[in-house]
């Protein structure tokens, strides 16, 4: 007898990239609350994953999105030279990805993965999960190009993802269900 497959769908946000993107891109602010339903809703399931660095002045915040549902990875902030906070989640959220993908497969669960970036770190990371067939989307939290007033076109989101022909969105077309 054939043993029966399960479907889950778990999602990983870059909590800065996040909140970056969003804030320089768009001329509009995120309801983390409306965000965490819309993403949910859309993709059923509670695993939603949101890796950020830990400063103790921001316990609120972080008490804030865990009450509402997002399980937070904190990352040890560390600072530069010039005194300039640096959480970079970046390696703790591909371990968390590629370890939930192999755990999961032990108990012979198929997962589906959502990244919330636009950042190309994750590149090798998202062709992985091409690979295995593990790809829901990436949400990026930024536009594909955009031209400013000058007429300069910058590329927010990474030309390493755009390169690898998976489903991307940005975030800009459902702002009118996630913003505040």
């Amino acid at each position: 007898m054939a043993t029966q497959q399960k479907n889950n769908t778990h999602i990983y946000i870059d909590a800065n990239n996040l909140y970056q993107g969003v804030r320089h891109y768009f001329d509009w602010r995120l309801d983390y609350k409306k965000f965490y339903i819309f993403l949910t809703e859309r993709y059923k399931t509670d695993k939603v994953y949101f890796f950020i660095g830990y400063l103790p002045e921001y316990k609120w915040l972080y008490w804030k999105l865990q009450k509402l549902g997002f399980q937070l990875v904190f990352k040890e902030i560390t600072k530069d030279i010039h005194g300039d906070t640096k959480g970079n989640c970046d390696a703790d959220m591909v371990l968390k990805i590629v370890r939930n993908y192999y755990e999961n497969k032990m108990e012979n669960v198929n997962i589906k993965a959502v990244l919330v970036t636009g950042d190309g770190d994750f590149a090798s990371t998202i062709q992985f999960l091409k690979e295995k067939n593990a790809l829901e989307i990436v949400l990026a939290p930024c536009p594909p190009l955009q031209t400013l007033p000058n007429s300069r076109v910058v590329k927010p989101m990474s030309f390493l993802i755009r390169k690898l022909n998976v489903d991307v969105e940005h975030l800009d077309i459902y702002k009118d269900i996630i913003k505040k």
